[in-house]
């Protein structure tokens, strides 16, 4: 197959599974008025409720690149899209706040195991001059993720659906992109790098001792580390004083919130 067939197959489903990672991330952020009324959250569940995606997606960073080396690509997407699609099950059927609180802790795990996993596949299938645009998307698929939010949610505030049908549903949609990203990984080719690179001795050891050799590569990946740990703070920070700023301005309705 040639590069430019790799990169047309490829990259629309590599940038549908960064979308699907970013609603998971803004989800309950965006919804957490909603769950709030629905479980009557103390401030401390709401800190919870908005941070257990964050704490999940740290988790999933670091234990995605350690599946996604040992078992490969392929294998560690299809975990992925699977513990989305359960995830999104466990949240839309939960009982209690806690149990909530749980079930997106976990989808934070495949949404920050996504993502290395997704840029390695990025990096691995579609050749250069392609990657560096499908990956530089990243910043596209989170505002679509978020308006897709929003966009899910207005159609019914305006029928007036009840405020656990408005979260439930909206949880649920992301069930879809999961399914299609599932499916197609059937169908998906295992990384040839991956399979020539005696994957079984790529330990992070080896990889940070290699990163931190290079004068270059050390500060990128330091300034890398930087904006990523800033941008969770950024979003955990802001989704956990979203009611304070709706209450401070006076904000009334639930469209308008």
């Amino acid at each position: 197959m040639g590069n430019n067939q790799i990169y047309f197959k490829y990259s629309r489903f590599f940038l549908l599974s960064i979308f699907l990672d970013e609603y998971n991330i803004f989800a309950v952020p965006m919804l957490v008025v909603f769950i709030d009324r629905y479980f009557s959250l103390s401030s401390l569940q709401i800190g919870l409720v908005t941070g257990a995606t964050i704490l999940g997606v740290a988790l999933g960073s670091l234990s995605g690149g350690i599946i996604t080396d040992r078992f490969g690509r392929k294998n560690g997407y299809k975990i992925n899209m699977v513990l989305f699609i359960i995830s999104a099950f466990i949240s839309a059927l939960s009982p209690s706040a806690g149990i909530f609180i749980v079930s997106r802790l976990i989808a934070g795990i495949p949404a920050g195991s996504d993502i290395s996993n997704t840029y390695a596949y990025i990096m691995e299938l579609i050749p250069p001059g392609k990657r560096e645009i499908t990956g530089a998307n990243n910043t596209l698929m989170a505002s679509l993720a978020i308006l897709g939010i929003n966009f899910s949610v207005i159609p019914m505030i305006i029928m007036h659906l009840n405020t656990g049908m408005i979260w439930k549903v909206s949880m649920l949609i992301s069930v879809i992109p999961a399914f299609i990203l599932l499916v197609f990984s059937v169908k998906m080719n295992e990384s040839e790098f991956w399979k020539n690179s005696g994957h079984q001795k790529i330990t992070y050891t080896k990889i940070i001792k290699n990163l931190m050799g290079n004068p270059v590569m050390k500060r990128t990946t330091i300034y890398a580390w930087s904006c990523g740990i800033a941008s969770s703070i950024e979003v955990g920070t802001f989704a956990f004083f979203i009611p304070y700023i709706i209450n401070t301005l006076d904000i009334s309705g639930i469209l308008f919130t």
